[in-house]
């Protein structure tokens, strides 16, 4: 008899649950069935619309036995009560304008499952502070959280392939944003007239640099390609005049290789600190390149090409790697802010217009591996001292090399030598 009575009620409870559209018996309490107008499709429920009052909502798992699977579109647009929602698992579809002009909207809990965020669902949300992406989501679409103002920061979770036209346009707060290596397609102004931007991305997505219209401190993850590379200087060019860039591709691996002009001519790269396994720097890497004030150049490049970093007139000092084997001709040739160069031990030769000027140099130290110095290499207004690290008889080869000391450092200015290598 009481077995029966138990399992009376039981049933009794279960049915109470669905008929009041629990999330789950002894969970939270969700928003009741009859303040949703509902269709039936297939055996699913569709949500339409929202008729009640109040202004935290559940979306209850199922109503009249049927499974909640897609929220239409516009079905809480312009709900100006609504604080938080909850979404249960299942969902299958959240529609276009799903949440749109939900000004109060602080919080949203997303389901497992949604496989995008259409178009316009939570733009003018301007109180929307956090939101978690399910994992499932493949798209985000245009204007999607256009005007989210209170949003600080967002992550694009792995396996998002695509971001809309402004789909995050007009977050004033937003500071930081993470995107994956699954995104192939940003659209335009996607991310424009947000706060200046911590943005975290991959190699590969170097072109979303250009949906950006301000300052931006981007660290990069991944691997690359010598041409990935050259795409985040491209896409820098097409971005709005006056705005910098730091750059930090230390942790992505690759090909080893800065190409041929990825940088060339760009107004607005301020720093960058290149990756680890980079051997060689190619010729007119990043020359030209008026803001660059700081180079962090890794342990293991082997090779500093001609020009690469001619006229990076902002350049304030140059620390070259004791693993770098060969300079080329007039590689930091110009860069008149320079007042500070460290030259690696690994080099046995400064070639010609190396350090042509580099006009706020007043005192440069040479290490004893060098015995050639190529003519005009430091012609530097300011330069008054040499600190030469190597032996009297060989600065005296040096100075009867192929050119002579004369021709490598300005005639003009009176230069004292330590020599601590007699």
């Amino acid at each position: 008899m009481k077995k029966t009575n138990l399992k009376r009620i039981t049933i009794l409870v279960a049915l109470t649950c669905l008929t009041l559209g629990l999330t789950s018996c002894g969970g939270e309490k969700a928003t009741p069935a009859k303040d949703f107008v509902t269709l039936e499709i297939n055996g699913e429920a569709i949500i339409s619309s929202y008729k009640g009052k109040a202004t935290d909502i559940i979306i209850p798992s199922k109503i009249k036995g049927k499974p909640v699977t897609t929220i239409s579109d516009g079905a809480f647009n312009e709900m100006k009560q609504i604080t938080s929602v909850k979404l249960p698992q299942g969902i299958k579809k959240l529609g276009k304008s799903a949440f749109n002009g939900c000004v109060q909207l602080v919080s949203v809990t997303l389901s497992e499952g949604i496989p995008e965020i259409g178009e316009n669902t939570f733009r003018d949300c301007e109180k929307l502070e956090s939101i978690i992406i399910p994992s499932t989501v493949k798209s985000i679409g245009k204007n999607a959280f256009k005007n989210c103002s209170a949003l600080k920061e967002i992550i694009i979770p792995e396996g998002v392939e695509s971001i809309g036209e402004t789909a995050f346009i007009d977050c004033s707060s937003l500071s930081k944003v993470s995107l994956p290596a699954t995104i192939t397609s940003v659209g335009l102004k996607a991310f424009f007239n947000t706060s200046d931007l911590d943005l975290i991305m991959p190699a590969s997505a170097g072109f979303c640099l250009s949906r950006m219209n301000k300052n931006l401190n981007v660290k990069v993850f991944g691997s690359y390609t010598t041409e990935q590379i050259a795409e985040f200087g491209n896409a820098m060019k097409a971005m709005t005049n006056g705005l910098l860039v730091s750059l930090d591709i230390s942790d992505a691996t690759g090909s080893g290789v800065i190409g041929t002009k990825s940088f060339y001519s760009n107004t607005h790269l301020t720093k960058v600190i290149l990756p680890k396994d980079i051997t060689k720097i190619e010729e007119r890497a990043f020359s030209r390149s008026d803001f660059l004030k700081e180079v962090i150049l890794p342990e293991g490049l082997l090779e500093i090409e001609e020009d690469a970093f001619l006229n990076c007139e902002a350049l304030t000092s140059i620390i070259i790697p004791d693993s770098v084997l060969k300079l080329g001709k007039a590689v930091f040739n110009g860069c008149d802010s320079v007042s500070n160069i460290t030259i690696g031990s690994g080099l046995n030769k400064i070639p010609e217009e190396a350090f042509y000027g580099c006009n706020n140099l007043s005192i440069i130290t040479i290490p004893a591996n060098i015995k050639d110095i190529e003519r005009n290499a430091f012609e530097c207004e300011k330069l008054k001292t040499v600190n030469y690290r190597g032996p009297k008889d060989q600065l005296h080869y040096i100075k009867n090399s192929k050119y002579g000391w004369d021709d490598s450092f300005p005639e003009y200015t009176i230069i004292s030598f330590d020599y601590s290598g007699e």
